[in-house]
């Protein structure tokens, strides 16, 4: 007798198979744990994080004199779920490596809503180029841009006047 002539051979493994998986499936619904990974892999999580951007990248400038305003605007998007206190620092980093703290600020963002920052930094590094960078300590997040930085133009004496005097 071959397995074709008895068709309940085949009727019974795909149903032990599916009531096994039924029982597996059962159990890992009774523990909390199994409840958790059942609730990550059939539901959409919320995704907590912080945007940070320059809103007119465009604007940024190559090159500049040294200790020169250059204008920044950044946001700032809170999208953790809750309100949020956020801290910005304005940075200049010379090739070495060299941080100094130019300014710094924060406020208080509330969830969804988003900090649009109007500022201006005067960057001197000694060397160049210089980088610029927007950082949010406690977070992730950070922003920057490099700047050639060059020597102010000398402004030239008065000449004296030459004349006779009387």
């Amino acid at each position: 007798m071959n397995r074709s002539d008895n068709p309940g051979v085949r009727l019974r493994r795909p149903s032990a198979i599916a009531a096994i998986v039924a029982v597996l499936i059962g159990a890992s619904l009774v523990f909390p744990a199994g409840r958790h990974q059942w609730a990550l892999s059939l539901f959409r999580q919320p995704s907590r994080f912080t945007t940070l951007a320059f809103k007119y990248a465009w604007l940024l400038p190559s090159s500049s004199t040294i200790r020169e305003r250059i204008p920044l605007f950044f946001t700032i998007t809170n999208e953790e779920g809750r309100a949020t206190r956020y801290k910005y620092e304005l940075r200049q980093v010379d090739p070495l490596g060299n941080t100094q703290t130019l300014s710094t600020a924060s406020n208080v963002v509330t969830a969804g809503a988003t900090w649009t920052v109007d500022t201006s930094v005067r960057p001197y590094c000694n060397l160049s180029p210089c980088r610029v960078e927007v950082v949010l300590p406690g977070h992730h997040e950070n922003i920057n841009f490099l700047v050639v930085l060059h020597a102010a133009a000398r402004k030239a004496a008065p000449k004296a006047k030459r004349g006779h005097g009387g």
